[in-house]
């Protein structure tokens, strides 16, 4: 099982018996696998927004793209960051 999957697992608890109960167990696993690939856009397109996290977190959820998809992230936050010095605004998480 790979970062997201497990991590969204305890996302699970955030829905209320009451928003699950009229729902199947393939409807139920759609939504999370819906909710796992967003996470997973929203890094790719925002990496920044895993720094807060310890090293090896960051390695698990990084070993989950390809290496082009790792040196685009890596191109994104670098123009962040320059994006951010030149506004004196600090990156968000």
């Amino acid at each position: 099982m790979d970062y997201f999957s497990i991590n969204s697992q305890e996302k699970g608890e955030e829905f209320s018996e009451e928003q699950l109960k009229n729902l199947s167990f393939e409807e139920k696993k759609e939504i999370l696998m819906k909710m796992i690939e967003e996470e997973k856009q929203v890094v790719l397109h925002e990496p920044w927004t895993i720094a807060h996290l310890d090293k090896e977190t960051r390695n698990k959820i990084l070993e989950q793209f390809t290496p082009e998809e790792q040196e685009l992230m890596a191109v994104r936050c670098e123009l962040e960051h320059q994006r951010c010095k030149e506004t004196g605004k600090e990156l968000s998480n």
